[in-house]
């Protein structure tokens, strides 16, 4: 998984300044990690406009250290050589700055010397110190972004599993009971909760907004999912497809709107209520009643035995006579009597 790879670069290149062998393949494995996570997190709404993602490099990182083995000597950059912008070597290439007149070194080969490691120089100790904070707070953004992302499947689907255990929208105490019912079942460090949040007001085009800051996506998330919650705009995991799909706060439903993938011209939604239809027609008596009904003077029609005018005066009163039955308004009895005339 990529949180488990990510975890282990992490303590790796947190470290990487007391390793005495080259690790500059394993700074360009860690780095195309980075953007792999860049490129899952911008496809999250809140992220897609934050390109900064994508341009956290650990090498611009690692290049603030400079005891790093070279081919540089003493005054290196007073020589012709060197000053050029199109220099390289193995260790890495000389960018020129013309603006100031300056010249410096890009570190691509990341290798620390054992005397540079055993040097008690409190500047040297300093930079080392310094640049193991700056990777660990790179990864660490990275590692709570990631875990944040896992936390949405590992936390929240349980808990909108009991809320769609009755396929409806819950009221507040029902929803507060299954809630409840999760935390109590569920272990502490499992339950949503990472970051914080900060609110105040905002005048905006002459309106005053709440304004909410995160520092945190798990933070966001966290408040987006119970106020949606609240609000029954609520996830849940398409019965025919399988991938969670919003339930705007209307009509419950069960299905997605995502197109078939052998019938574009179809959705879940389509194939849900044919199967939703047929599961009563087999299982509920007055479904299967009025489904035998229907199919019987369906027949008649298509014989000529009934006119166009007739067989929709009868099926709408059939449509009539079966929802009084499901709202027990008429017995059973006089409703599987009535259904067949």
């Amino acid at each position: 998984m990529i949180l488990n790879a990510l975890v282990t670069a992490s303590a790796m290149l947190r470290y990487i300044t007391r390793i005495e062998r080259p690790e500059s393949a394993n700074v360009q494995a860690a780095q195309n990690l980075l953007y792999r996570v860049g490129n899952v997190a911008n496809t999250i709404p809140v992220y897609a406009n934050m390109p900064s993602l994508n341009n956290a490099h650990l090498w611009d990182v690692l290049n603030q250290f400079r005891y790093w083995e070279d081919n540089i000597v003493e005054d290196v950059f007073t020589s012709q050589e060197y000053f050029r912008g199109d220099y390289s070597d193995e260790y890495g290439y000389s960018e020129y700055d013309s603006d100031n007149d300056s010249a410096h070194f890009y570190y691509q080969h990341f290798v620390i010397s054992p005397d540079t490691l055993d040097d008690d120089d409190a500047e040297v100790v300093l930079s080392i110190k310094n640049l193991n904070r700056d990777i660990r707070t790179l990864f660490d953004y990275y590692i709570t972004l990631v875990t944040d992302i896992l936390r949405v499947q590992h936390t929240y689907a349980p808990l909108l599993d009991r809320i769609h255990s009755r396929d409806k929208f819950l009221n507040d105490s029902d929803q507060a009971e299954a809630i409840t019912d999760y935390l109590s079942k569920s272990k502490k460090a499992d339950r949503p909760a990472s970051g914080s949040m900060r609110m105040s007001y905002e005048v905006m085009n002459g309106t005053l907004c709440e304004a909410y800051e995160f520092d945190t996506l798990g933070a966001f998330l966290y408040v987006d999912f119970f106020r949606g919650l609240s609000r029954n705009c609520i996830p849940r995991r398409c019965r025919s497809c399988g991938s969670w799909f919003l339930i705007p706060g209307g009509k419950y439903t069960q299905y997605c709107d995502a197109p078939l993938s052998d019938d574009p011209a179809k959705t879940c939604r389509d194939i849900g209520a044919r199967k939703k239809y047929d599961d009563k027609c087999r299982t509920d008596p007055i479904w299967l009643a009025y489904n035998r009904a229907y199919k019987a003077h369906y027949a008649r029609y298509m014989k000529k035995k009934m006119t166009t005018a007739q067989f929709e005066q009868w099926s709408r009163y059939a449509v009539r006579l079966r929802d009084k039955a499901e709202n027990d308004e008429m017995e059973i009895a006089d409703y599987l009597r009535e259904i067949r005339v």
